[in-house]
């Protein structure tokens, strides 16, 4: 049967039942909190590029700034630049983005440069192409920021799973903190599966979810069915133990080429 649905056209955020799979790993992954009056969604994607450009279109136009770690993300960096967005690049050190250069940055911002940025960037684990990886107070203090100056956090985490070191559920999530319903965060598949098979989700606040799926609706209809049909089968043959047993053994084949480089 969901072969069948794969060869089909489905609805724009993806098969139901992947959908609802990977919605339900994310309430148990991140536990996001409880938000008055707006409700969470998440939509697939092909790949986590696809619908990180998409949030960019929603969100910015020509004569906006975003706030982004320097350096940051080539791939993003080269979505961004041709459409003219001002990039605000914030310092970062060996704890990645630095709480304190964001804040004098929204504090002392001059309005000859515009409408002060509504939107932050930010790889916070094994950022790209640092290496470097919040920790839950930075996340705490950049999340206080946010909150004061009405900051939209949009969380590529491509590498979450990827942790080396220690229990990654030792350090929660932005989505994890998110009481106000200001994080979109993005997950792929092609750290952790395959590269190849462009696949990714979308999670947050409801109103911005449907906006992507409007964007989807009008350019690729929705993501390819028969990865999809592949990622739940596979997933749903796992099951829990099998899961993490297939991340351990990722993270400690990115452990050796670490160890071996170092």
């Amino acid at each position: 049967k969901v072969l069948e649905e794969a060869l089909q056209y489905s609805p724009t955020p993806g098969l139901p039942a992947l959908n609802e799979f990977l919605w339900e790993r994310q309430l148990k992954e991140h536990t996001p909190p409880e938000c008055a009056g707006v409700e969470r969604a998440l939509t697939i994607t092909q790949g986590s590029q696809d619908g990180l450009s998409k949030v960019f279109d929603m969100l910015l136009d020509s004569d906006d700034a975003l706030l982004v770690e320097s350096p940051t993300y080539s791939g993003s960096l080269a979505y961004l630049q041709p459409k003219g967005v001002s990039l605000i690049e914030l310092e970062t050190d060996e704890g990645g983005l630095i709480p304190e250069r964001l804040e004098a940055t929204m504090r002392n911002w001059d309005s000859a440069n515009g409408a002060r940025p509504k939107v932050l960037y930010t790889i916070p684990t094994g950022s790209n192409p640092t290496g470097a990886s919040l920790s839950l107070e930075r996340k705490k203090t950049i999340y206080e920021i946010a909150s004061e100056f009405n900051l939209l956090i949009l969380e590529d985490d491509p590498y979450y799973y990827l942790r080396l070191e220690g229990d990654r559920k030792q350090h929660p999530s932005f989505l994890e903190l998110d009481t106000d319903a200001r994080v979109i965060r993005f997950d792929s598949f092609s750290k952790i599966l395959s590269s190849g098979m462009r696949l990714g989700f979308v999670t947050g606040p409801k109103p911005l979810i449907d906006r992507v799926n409007l964007h989807t609706q009008a350019s690729n209809l929705h993501p390819t069915g028969i990865t999809q049909a592949m990622v739940l089968a596979l997933l749903q043959h796992w099951g829990e133990e099998g899961w993490e047993a297939h991340l351990e053994n990722v993270c400690n084949f990115y452990k050796t080429q670490r160890d071996h480089f170092l």
